[in-house]
């Protein structure tokens, strides 16, 4: 398998620390933020326009390469993965689990006045 590129454009919101409670039938229930469901739902927009085809059906490695223009308040990359797996999830992937992502780095670079983005690199795994 030959390296894919995908690019996702924005800062992601985390998806597990950004959570809300409402009550659903007089019951809390948990869900995502709106911040952080909106930039799923982009997200998702996004790789299904730069993705032909059906969700992989074997392992990848990922790498994800944030593009950041401010050092403060940089995210967490695990909140980061969190969301990118998420948006990934039956649409490049068949799931976000580790059978089929075995392995994933994260890396990030701060340039001032640059446009936010994420660049996703997807290889076979080994």
């Amino acid at each position: 398998m030959n390296p894919i590129t995908l690019t996702l454009k924005g800062r992601p919101r985390s998806t597990k620390n950004s959570r809300k409670i409402i009550r659903v039938n007089g019951k809390p229930r948990s869900v995502m933020s709106d911040s952080a469901a909106a930039w799923i739902t982009s997200a998702r927009a996004s790789l299904k326009k730069q993705w032909k085809g059906r969700p992989l059906q074997h392992a990848i490695h990922l790498h994800v390469h944030a593009v950041f223009c401010d050092r403060h308040s940089l995210p967490d990359p695990d909140n980061c993965m969190n969301a990118v797996l998420d948006a990934l999830k039956s649409i490049v992937l068949r799931d976000d689990n580790l059978t089929w992502v075995p392995s994933f780095a994260f890396s990030h670079e701060v340039t001032p006045g640059a446009k936010e983005c994420l660049v996703l690199t997807l290889s076979e795994a080994v």
